[in-house]
C-alpha cells in the first residue's frame, strides 16, 4: 500500500495553476523526530481539492494524506534526474499562523 500522512508547516506561498488540469504545489517543512531541523517535502494536489488548498496561508500547520510518487528524466545535457514527492489527496488545517510569528526584528521571515 502506498499511503503517507505528514504533519508540518507550509514553507512558502502555495502555487496553483488552473486550466485543463488544475493543480497546486506546496512545500511542507516536516520536523525531524529526535534531532533539530526539518525536511522539506514537495506536495502536489490535482483536481477539485486545489480550491481548498489555495485558501491555506504560508506558515500554517497542516496534516496531509497522500501517496509517494517518484519520477526520473534526462535533462537536455544528458544528466539523469530523480524526484520524490507526495501526491496529496487530503489536507487538513491544524493551525493558522499567528500574526506575530510572521516577522522578527529586522523584518525577516521566521523559518517556521
Amino acid at each position: 500500500m502506498n499511503k503517507v500522512e505528514l504533519e508540518g508547516v507550509v514553507a512558502f506561498d502555495i502555487v496553483a495553476k488552473f486550466g485543463e488540469k488544475n493543480y497546486a504545489t506546496l512545500t511542507l517543512n516536516v520536523a525531524r523526530e529526535g534531532v533539530s531541523g526539518y525536511d522539506s517535502i514537495r506536495v502536489v494536489f490535482f483536481g477539485d481539492i486545489v480550491n481548498d488548498v489555495i485558501k491555506i496561508a504560508k506558515k500554517s500547520r497542516v496534516n496531509i494524506i497522500g501517496k509517494l510518487n517518484s519520477s526520473s528524466w534526462t535533462t537536455k545535457d544528458g544528466k539523469k534526474m530523480n524526484s520524490l514527492n507526495v501526491i496529496g489527496s487530503k489536507i487538513e488545517l491544524i493551525a493558522e499562523p499567528e500574526k506575530e510569528d510572521f516577522f522578527v526584528e529586522g523584518g525577516e521571515d521566521v523559518p517556521f
